[in-house]
């Protein structure tokens, strides 16, 4: 049993640190944007598109009481995927629709179970210098926070469960740079902060209900792909 518990903890500390890596990567990329900024080439974000699309990859960080869960069930370092879609009010302004998907580990060799957030909401994204080839952005977005959190349960054993609680308001602030490596995309990395206002919500497992004890808040650092389309006419 000791040997198990040791193979699990492993296990946990492998995952952590796969996802600690993307950090490293997404520093590297905005090191080469800050490079490559300094020839000061003018191959702008196309000046005609009229919706964009965004993939996002990154590590999401544990911050606050969410590195400290239920005591004993603080959450490691996870991941997040995230796909966006916006209109351009502006050249340098977009707003649009995101869904973001978060996978914590359990920092307790006892329980196997994930933290998993979902979030869903509307963005707003300010581009600093669209005519650039390397710009900076500030975004803001804010929605519905979906959190399926492992649970310790009292009933009809004691143990742990995934249980899915009422939803609550997220939001978050991020800022990153674009590098556009064609006219209509680029690739670009940033790195932000979301809170997920969670506390005190209800979730409820063989007519036993159960209570979240704080928010969930996590720092990210994440790279992706942009793509612009839709010329206006």
């Amino acid at each position: 049993m000791k040997r198990s518990e040791e193979m699990i903890g492993i296990d946990s500390r492998i995952n952590s640190a796969r996802a600690t890596f993307v950090a490293p990567l997404v520093l590297a990329l905005v090191l080469l944007g800050a490079f490559l900024s300094a020839t000061n080439v003018n191959a702008q974000i196309a000046e005609d598109a009229l919706f964009e699309v965004n993939l996002t990859f990154g590590a999401s960080i544990p911050s606050s009481d969410f590195s400290d869960y239920f005591d004993t069930l603080g959450a490691n370092t996870g991941f997040n995927i995230r796909g966006s879609g916006g209109y351009y009010l502006l050249d340098n302004l977009s707003v649009g629709l995101y869904f973001n998907y978060s996978e914590f580990e359990v920092d307790n060799p006892a329980n196997p179970l994930k933290y998993r957030i979902y979030d869903f909401g509307g963005y707003a994204k300010l581009i600093l210098s669209p005519e650039k080839k390397l710009t900076p952005y500030v975004r803001g977005e804010l929605g519905l926070v979906k959190p399926n959190i492992a649970t310790p349960i009292t009933s009809p054993q004691v143990g742990f469960r995934e249980i899915s609680y009422t939803n609550g308001i997220g939001g978050g602030g991020f800022l990153g740079l674009r590098f556009s490596t064609f006219e209509y995309g680029g690739l670009f990395a940033e790195v932000g902060y979301r809170a997920e206002f969670v506390s005190a919500k209800n979730g409820s497992f063989a007519n036993t209900t159960y209570e979240l004890p704080a928010d969930i808040n996590n720092i990210q650092l994440n790279a992706g792909f942009n793509l612009d389309f839709g010329p206006k006419q």
